[in-house]
């Protein structure tokens, strides 16, 4: 498993992570969250995929998709990638993730649902 990092905001001054936060959560009229209870990562479903946001890293996923191999249809694991790095994520019903925006491609920030699994924060 991998190592949950202390609260931040990539490409913020440390100074101004928890002030970067508050913003971003008024923009969107959500509740910042504690220090303790902020979410680092979500896996959920998006039209079909799965997909992972963690803070700090470029936006991955996967999707089952059918292919035709040596005349049979068989299910094959295709990898996803976007290449925005998530600034922020906000629980909520739905959750909100905000982007650097690089591929321009998901809405800033984007609505991800009801998430498959939640990574906090270390305290």
């Amino acid at each position: 498993m991998e190592s949950r990092p202390t609260f931040f905001i990539p490409g913020v001054d440390e100074t101004k992570h928890d002030e970067c936060y508050q913003e971003l959560a008024r923009a969107i009229s959500v509740p910042a969250a504690p220090l303790g209870q902020r979410v680092y990562s979500i896996t959920f479903r998006h039209n079909g995929e799965v997909w992972t946001a963690t803070v700090g890293k470029e936006l991955t996923g996967y999707a089952e998709k059918k292919v035709r191999v040596r005349g049979r249809m068989t299910e094959r694991t295709v990898q996803l990638s976007n290449p925005s790095t998530v600034m922020a994520i906000y629980e909520g019903s739905p959750f909100y993730v905000w982007h650097d925006n690089k591929s321009k491609t998901w809405a800033n920030p984007f609505l991800a649902g009801e998430p498959i699994s939640i990574t906090r924060f270390a305290a």
